[in-house]
């Protein structure tokens, strides 16, 4: 299909062509984003706060940001903010390993996500001693479909069932 705008004939393929073209203008931009600070103050030998952002340009490696709290594309610390993955006590990012945990994909005590797996996972996808979502493995689960020994569930698989619309 074409459209006109202002005398011009422009095909349907351009709209996709121009939206690529912006989108992989603003990753590459994204891409380019190289940062580093490390806060003076040391606690423990690490860095009150570590920033680093960006990606090393001939191995195309991950910078590593690790400090107490810690901001980059990899981080480890108390707190950890990762725009790829983050590991620590507190983190948040696409990927974390930690004790509490919000993401996509997230492993520790606590996890808010996605698909978890932890002590105690409330995710789409929840594994854990208390778990809590759509689906749910684990000890004592609440979801939609539920596998443990104390399920609350519509259906399921445990010793202890309540069923909220039993068969």
């Amino acid at each position: 299909m074409e459209k006109k705008t202002s005398g011009q004939i422009l095909p349907k393929e351009s709209l996709f062509i121009r939206i690529e073209n912006y989108v992989s203008k603003k990753m590459k931009t994204f891409l380019a984003i190289q940062y580093q600070h490390e806060s003076r103050i040391k606690i423990f030998g690490l860095p009150l706060l570590s920033i680093n952002l960006g990606f090393d340009k001939p191995e195309g490696i991950m910078r590593h940001a690790r400090g107490i709290i810690a901001i980059g594309a990899k981080s480890t610390g108390i707190v950890a903010f990762g725009t790829i993955i983050a590991r620590g006590l507190f983190t948040l990012a696409p990927i974390c390993f930690g004790g509490f945990s919000i993401s996509v994909f997230s492993m520790g005590i606590v996890c808010i996500s996605c698909f978890g797996i932890g002590i105690i996972s409330v995710s789409a996808f929840a594994i854990g001693y208390l778990a809590v979502g759509v689906v749910a493995i684990g000890v004592k689960c609440i979801g939609i479909f539920a596998i443990g020994e104390s399920i609350t569930a519509i259906t399921g698989f445990g010793k202890y069932k309540d069923l909220l619309y039993p068969i």
